[in-house]
């Protein structure tokens, strides 16, 4: 006999998907609770507020994602392979939630509203976490490259951005191309950089 799903674990997964197209402000608390069919007493028991479940549904997202994420800098290879593969998985990513959402989704963090200071700070968090792990990636990268591994900060800080500005696309034109010029982009980044220094 499977384990019945805790209330507030149905909560967060039906929320998920409505928030991610519709954004924070306009998914309603009696919307999350049809689509987990959970009454609103049983809401109001789990989180204290829908923003409490926005920030619960942005730590699963990216545990999710970070997972991934780390196995692909944890994984055996070149730092240039990883970098690579760091790269892939945004398109990858963005594919497979599209299959399984019928949308673009974009990053989660872009359905947060800003009047919503605790969401965006567990965001920022998330953030800084994938930062880092681009930065030892650029760091792995240029190594190889003979180039400027002090680079590695702004690197990171302009491909997060980069990222975000083609998410932004990709979710306006309801389509994966945008994503597709990321690793091109980034190699092209990685080029100049290391031709610079030498």
């Amino acid at each position: 006999m499977s384990a019945r799903v805790p209330t507030s674990q149905r909560l967060i997964y039906a929320a998920i998907p409505l928030i991610w197209r519709h954004g924070y402000n306009a998914v309603s608390v009696d919307a999350i609770c049809e689509a987990a069919a959970a009454n609103k007493g049983s809401f109001y028991h789990a989180f204290r507020s829908k923003a409490e479940l926005l920030m619960r549904a942005i730590d699963v997202v990216w545990q999710k994602d970070g997972a991934e994420l780390k196995a692909i800098v944890a994984q055996p290879g070149s730092g240039a392979d990883r970098l690579d593969a760091y790269l892939d998985w945004f398109l990858d990513s963005q594919r497979r939630l599209t299959e399984e959402m019928g949308f673009v989704p974009g990053h989660f963090h872009m359905a947060i509203d800003i009047n919503v200071p605790e969401a965006a700070a567990t965001a920022n968090v998330h953030r800084s976490e994938a930062r880092a792990l681009m930065q030892d990636l650029l760091r792995a990268a240029l190594a190889e490259r003979k180039g400027p591994v002090d680079a590695t900060g702004w690197l990171a800080d302009t491909i997060g951005h980069i990222v975000s500005g083609l998410m932004i696309e990709a979710r306006l034109g309801n389509s994966l191309d945008p994503i597709s010029a990321l690793k091109p982009t980034v190699h092209r980044m990685l080029d100049h950089v290391s031709s610079s220094a030498a």
